[in-house]
Parts: structure tokens; sequence; C-alpha cells
């Protein structure tokens, strides 16, 4: 187990915090957070962090997560008056757009099998991390946002928040969830 004690300079305040502004790479060697000028890596060998080339161009940009190779990340980005979800590698480049017209993106994860799982306004979604047309997985229901789902190891069951709140983010009333996506079975 390793501890370490890592102070974001005031001059890179977060963005976005509610959204879930820091990811940890799988293998934990790197860690990248979201501030107002773009996303920040920080190498675990390294001393500072540096900026990822290409998303100090966003300017709306939600819920980093590594992939599972820990060299690409995928995120929420505003384009065009429209969020998509897109990926870029940790190196900076350009972002590859993996699903236009993304509603929101309330938290997400990158699973081993390439599937990124994200919520947005209708419940939890599934994409290919090569892109395509996102799928539902899980209706939101009586819910007002299902958010921040996890693949468990089984590759079946997906940990996930849901919160009846319609508004803010007041997670006073909010559930931990579990849901088979065979099965669709659910429990609290």
């Amino acid at each position: 187990t390793n501890r370490f004690t890592y102070e974001i300079p005031a001059t890179q305040p977060l963005r976005n915090a509610n959204r879930g502004a820091l990811a940890l790479s799988p293998d934990g060697r790197r860690l990248a957070y979201n501030t107002t000028a773009g996303v920040y890596l920080r190498e675990m060998g390294e001393l500072e962090a540096r900026l990822i080339s290409g998303t100090d161009k966003a300017r709306l940009l939600l819920t980093p997560v590594f992939s599972p190779d820990g060299q690409s990340l995928a995120y929420g980005e505003g384009q065009n008056g429209r969020l998509a979800l897109v990926k870029m590698a940790i190196t900076g480049g350009a972002p590859v757009v993996l699903a236009n017209d993304v509603s929101d993106v309330y938290g997400a994860s990158w699973a081993t099998d390439n599937t990124i799982f994200y919520g947005d306004d209708e419940g939890i979604r599934r994409v290919s991390g090569n892109g395509g047309t996102p799928e539902l997985v899980i209706a939101k229901g009586d819910y007002g946002r299902l958010a921040s789902p996890q693949l468990l190891p089984d590759g079946e069951t997906l940990l996930f928040s849901a919160t009846r709140a319609r508004g803010n983010w007041a997670e006073d009333d909010g559930q931990v969830v579990l849901a088979h996506l065979g099965t669709g079975q659910r429990k609290v």
C-alpha cells in the first residue's frame, strides 16, 4: 500500500468538483484532475503535474476517467453548444468523439472490456471505448438521478448511486445500488 499527499496548487482550482474532478489510473501510477485550465496529469514519480495539451481548449469538461491501460482519459466535453463523450491520450492531442449529443455525464467508469459506463439524464448508459451509439442499460425509473457507475469484477454487476432529488446534487436521500446487467435485478 502506498500513501501520498498532493496539494493541488491554488493556481489550479478544480472544475466541476461535484462531478468527480479526480481520477486515479488503474495501476495507481497517475492522478488526473480537472481544473479551470484543463486536465492536469501527475505521474507518481514526478514532483509536478503537467497540463494535458488539448484539454485546455474545452469550455466544459466533466468527469475524467482513465482507460484500463491508463493511457487515455474519457470525459464529457462541451462542443458547439452540445455535450459529447470523448477520449484523449494522456500525452494530449485532439479529443476523439465516442458519443455525440450526450445529455450529461454524472460519473463514469471504463471497464476492462473497453466499455464505458456513465450516468446521464435517463439513467446509466454504456458505449464502446472505440465509440458508437450509447445503450441505456439501467433506466432511472422513480429516481431523479443515477450516477457514478462502476462495473464490478464479475462483469455482470453494476454499482452506482441513486437519488430521488431532481434538482441540485442533494445526496442526503441517496442510495447505493447493485444491479445485475443480465437480469435487471437490483439490490439497495
